[in-house]
């Protein structure tokens, strides 16, 4: 009797194994067919496995065994190489023993980058160069959804926990890191327009710089990461319809994108979200309103929704450099009203995604204010908005207060 119960139990397990197995194979074999490569999907003892080409892109993606026979989904893409050797990983807590002992680790000059990877380059110099700023955005915003990714001068690979199972996860993942080798295996000029956009909404130029982001999206649909950056600054320009109907086709094109939900869901509470509150004096001490925004492993729907519900409309009272100043007859941001535009540098952070960041209050002042680069100002007024890609804050109604 106990040998038979054995055979009967035996039997289940395996056709279970069999049947999960099957399923296996039809979301890899499915996968493949909606990205236009090749999958084989193994059996009950081997791993499935996707291949083939995307545009100038070759993709393979495996399911292999690591650590405590562990099994993890790795995803790598190779792409024309554009510079001279280099290897990039994310910064993680030995990397500063790994440099006190000697590891060298390459300084393109962008605070937030440099201290969110490790680099290593044959030619620190042409590195420096080919990192444009729109290069630099993409690796940072793919790193923040994994820890893992390394890039070379001619591949990038990414690593998940689990043999991957799911369709939309595979599809997902496979376009997001080739869009990332896509921008890496583009030539310079290719990233001209966004460079400028980006360069805007540094300078506190939102509104701006999401009309010229919407352009770029328009000749380069699989660049998600502009199409995301789109999206965040027409949310925080609370242009909710226009980021609604960009984030309805993303979600389309990327459906199991953590990012792309995450800011679907953002855009549908902003939506029906009560009227803004009057003005509140803030009870919350500015580090501590910085730490909660930008301190923490948010991602920047995250912190979207954080600044939405706890500190829209607070008045502050802040210090800092100040790093850029213009007069304006009208302004995107800030209104029809002639009146002062500084971005001012009041902290930074330890940010456990993107490293030691610095946070810019991006301040309407009067017409006629007296302020200049690099002096260091007090001021008052009223938060109205967040840029979580920039960390910059948006303060309206600012007032210098004589020290």
């Amino acid at each position: 009797m106990g040998f038979v119960f054995f055979i009967v139990f035996g039997g289940i397990i395996f056709a279970m194994a069999a049947a999960h197995s099957r399923g296996v194979a039809t979301s890899w074999e499915n996968a493949a067919r909606q990205l236009g490569l090749t999958a084989r999907t193994g059996g009950l003892f081997t791993r499935p496995t996707l291949s083939g080409r995307i545009g100038s892109i070759d993709v393979h993606v495996r399911v292999v065994t690591r650590s405590k026979n562990n099994p993890y989904t790795v995803y790598a893409v190779r792409y024309p190489q554009r510079t001279r050797p280099f290897r990039l990983s994310r910064e993680h807590m030995f990397s500063g023993f790994a440099k006190l002992f000697g590891a060298e680790d390459v300084v393109v000059g962008d605070h937030r980058f440099d201290s969110s990877f490790m680099v290593k380059a044959d030619d620190p110099d042409a590195l420096a160069l080919y990192l444009t700023p729109s290069r630099r955005v993409e690796l940072l915003g793919f790193a923040a959804t994994n820890s893992s990714m390394i890039a070379t001068e001619s591949t990038v690979e990414a690593t998940y926990r689990g043999a991957e199972s799911r369709t939309d996860r595979l599809v997902t993942r496979v376009k997001r890191i080739v869009a990332v080798a896509e921008q890496l295996a583009e030539d310079d000029s290719f990233h001209a327009d966004e460079n400028e956009a980006l360069r805007h909404r540094q300078f506190g130029d939102l509104e701006l710089s999401a009309r010229e982001l919407e352009d770029v999206g328009l000749t380069r649909p699989t660049d998600y990461r502009t199409r995301i950056g789109e999206v965040e600054a027409r949310v925080a320009a609370h242009d909710l319809e226009e980021a609604r109907t960009e984030i309805e086709e993303l979600a389309a094109e990327l459906p199991a994108d953590r990012e792309v939900q995450g800011w679907r869901s953002e855009i549908r509470a902003t939506a029906v979200a009560p009227a803004p509150a009057e003005t509140r004096t803030s009870d919350v001490p500015p580090d501590e309103i910085i730490q909660d925004l930008f301190g923490t492993t948010k991602l920047s729907f995250e912190t979207a929704e954080r600044f939405r519900l706890r500190y829209k409309n607070r008045e502050i009272d802040w210090q800092g450099v100040v790093r850029s100043v213009r007069d304006y007859a009208t302004d995107y941001d800030f209104g029809q009203e002639p009146g002062v535009k500084a971005v001012v540098t009041v902290a930074e952070v330890e940010h456990d995604l993107y490293g030691n960041s610095t946070i810019d209050a991006v301040v309407q002042f009067p017409a006629g204010t007296s302020i200049r680069r690099d002096d260091v100002v007090t001021f008052t007024g009223r938060l109205i908005k967040v840029d979580p890609l920039m960390r910059n804050i948006y303060v309206a109604n600012g007032t210098l207060v004589d020290d």
